[in-house]
């Protein structure tokens, strides 16, 4: 049965007979190149995250029922900041993920209307591509330390077509330059397409992480965190334990990282699962001894901001988790290194701004709940 493109799909760029006729330029280096440039855009703005609750919220607006007119000024004042490029609001990993939770395919569509009207489609990596992408910008500057390497926070951002992670057809039978012309001409493709888009197509399906297994995993963390108490307990020990068991699931990602540095020397090859493993396992070790020696400071946010909210979580006993905290946790360490201000809720604000984490302070960026602080943020922007 032959199924046909959404409606929306008919009026998007065709680039493939251009870059099969301009090969000068790998896949590679053109999505690079791409992408940098945006993040240099995107940084000379204004940037805010809005987590969920903020961007249902917008959807009350976009449907005609807000809640409350200080909802309706930020969106209205925000959306007109942003095509005046004064400001914006990428979205991350976690908004997409609690939006696929949302069952009532009105909201949806109206939230991630909400969306593009204040990010323009941009968003920045997912969690594991930001590690990577952290983990290799911080190798390569201590590695390489003569060669001209601008921020990581100019590699970081894309497109809501991306917000899981690159996605490319490969056709492995196609000559290399056919191949190199289809890369490209589906990053253009993609680059184009808006989150509304995305959200009205039939393939889009709702998360399967319901609000009893959030419950049950927030219970078993509790417990797990009760369990593991000890007297001798104090934050930076707990610290160096989170960042060691966070990262003990990414060894093949790290040695991912670890073989695209390698591969890139001409020194030797790293291709084998095993050898990926054993290249993990050394650098994940390798950050583990940086923290501890306090080398690293704020130049890896994504492991220190989520194992020091889980450190913070587990050195106050009175605390237990909620359903709903490891996706905030998310989402303070997307926010916090590249937006200048996060906008989240004042249980998190709490314990972002407080001792032992003084995150606003740490990473320079404005911890906001309340509605009236949003306001005034808008209202000093728009000066």
């Amino acid at each position: 049965m032959k199924t046909e493109p959404p409606e929306w799909f008919r009026n998007k760029p065709s680039t493939l007979s251009y870059h099969l006729n301009h090969p000068e330029i790998d896949a590679e280096t053109y999505t690079q190149i791409k992408r940098i440039e945006y993040g240099k855009r995107l940084m000379s703005m204004k940037r805010i995250y809005f987590d969920t609750k903020f961007w249902v919220h917008f959807c009350d607006v976009v449907l005609g029922n807000p809640c409350s007119s200080h909802h309706v000024y930020i969106f209205e004042k925000l959306t007109k900041l942003r095509l005046e490029g004064v400001a914006i609001s990428p979205i991350g990993y976690s908004v997409f993920s609690e939006l696929l939770r949302q069952s009532d395919p009105k909201t949806r569509i109206a939230t991630a209307k909400a969306i593009d009207a204040l990010s323009d489609g941009a968003c920045i990596q997912s969690p594991i591509d930001l590690l990577k992408q952290e983990v290799l910008h911080f190798l390569a500057r201590h590695w390489t330390p003569r060669r001209d390497i601008g921020p990581v926070a100019h590699t970081v951002w894309t497109k809501v077509a991306f917000v899981t992670g690159d996605r490319f057809l490969h056709a492995p039978s196609m000559p290399l330059h056919q191949r190199e012309a289809l890369h490209k001409s589906m990053d253009d493709l993609a680059w184009s397409i808006t989150l509304e888009e995305i959200m009205s197509s039939s393939g889009v399906e709702e998360d399967g992480d319901s609000t009893e297994a959030l419950a049950l995993f927030a219970k078993e963390l509790t417990t797990g965190k009760q369990d593991a108490a000890r007297d001798s307990d104090c934050y930076d020990k707990l610290l160096l334990e989170e960042i060691a068991g966070g990262l003990e699931p990414c060894l093949e990602d790290l040695g991912e990282v670890m073989s695209r540095l390698v591969n890139a020397s001409g020194t030797r090859s790293i291709v084998s699962q095993e050898d990926k493993m054993t290249s993990g396992r050394m650098l994940r070790n390798l950050i583990c001894q940086l923290f501890k020696a306090k080398k690293i400071g704020t130049e890896l946010p994504h492991i220190h901001i989520g194992s020091a909210l889980h450190a913070a979580m587990r050195i106050d006993k009175a605390r237990t988790y909620k359903q709903g905290d490891c996706e905030d946790f998310r989402h303070a360490a997307t926010a916090l290194p590249y937006y200048d201000a996060f906008c989240t809720e004042k249980s998190l604000k709490h314990l972002v701004c407080n001792s032992p984490l003084n995150f606003d302070k740490l990473y320079s960026t404005a911890v906001l709940c309340k509605e009236e602080e949003v306001v005034a943020l808008i209202d000093d922007l728009g000066k």
